[in-house]
């Protein structure tokens, strides 16, 4: 049995999973978004936003968690059937030329293209036709460097959110470091679904 006939780890279950994990990063990104605006809110003296907006950072934590656990569970499936079989494939076919008779040729790579069907031949012809495709492994890996350094700054929203009060003027020192977290982790978030969705219109599992 040749190694590449064994399944991939959960592979019967990667398209569900990934609807999940994309659910779990909008509900994070949609939470943050709201309790940003309502720690502004706080910062101002509305305190009347401290409980929602402290029940934001948990629904957001949650969340996270959640969308980082199915991202690792669908990372074998990414990894082979999407960045090494389209965005990192080491080159492509030859693109079709025109000879001076005017008649038109292939390169042997294409020809062996044509000559095979499925949708490894797509694949490899969407990649001729697209050759920016490479570049979206780096796009990739910048998402998941600025996810983990969202996860460290959601966790100390969180940790700040549970010891800190605003009621207490000693805490108040601590509103523009609390902002700050709030604010960069609810841009991570966004920019983490915008690429993903975009990574998702490029090539799907």
């Amino acid at each position: 049995m040749d190694l590449f006939d064994y399944p991939l780890f959960l592979e019967v279950w990667y398209r569900p999973l990934l609807v999940l994990h994309g659910l779990s990063a909008v509900v994070a990104c949609g939470a943050m978004t709201h309790q940003f605006i309502d720690s502004v809110n706080v910062a101002r003296g509305r305190l009347g936003f401290l409980r929602r907006e402290r029940r934001f950072v948990l629904i957001a934590l949650i969340a996270y968690l959640c969308a980082a656990g199915l991202g690792a569970l669908i990372y074998p499936a990414y990894r082979y059937e999407v960045r090494d079989q389209v965005f990192d494939r080491p080159s492509f076919p030859a693109p079709r030329t025109e000879i001076p008779d005017g008649s038109a040729a292939h390169g042997a790579a294409d020809a062996r293209t044509d000559a095979t069907p499925g949708p490894g031949a797509d694949l490899a012809r969407a990649a001729t036709a697209y050759p920016p495709l490479r570049e979206w492994s780096g796009r990739f890996d910048v998402k998941e460097n600025f996810a983990a350094i969202a996860l460290a700054t959601l966790l100390g929203l969180f940790a700040l959110s549970r010891l800190l009060d605003p009621r207490r003027p000693a805490d108040r020192a601590w509103t523009p470091l609390y902002l700050t977290l709030s604010g960069v982790t609810a841009a991570v978030c966004w920019f983490n679904v915008l690429m993903g969705l975009t990574i998702v219109a490029v090539r799907a599992l």
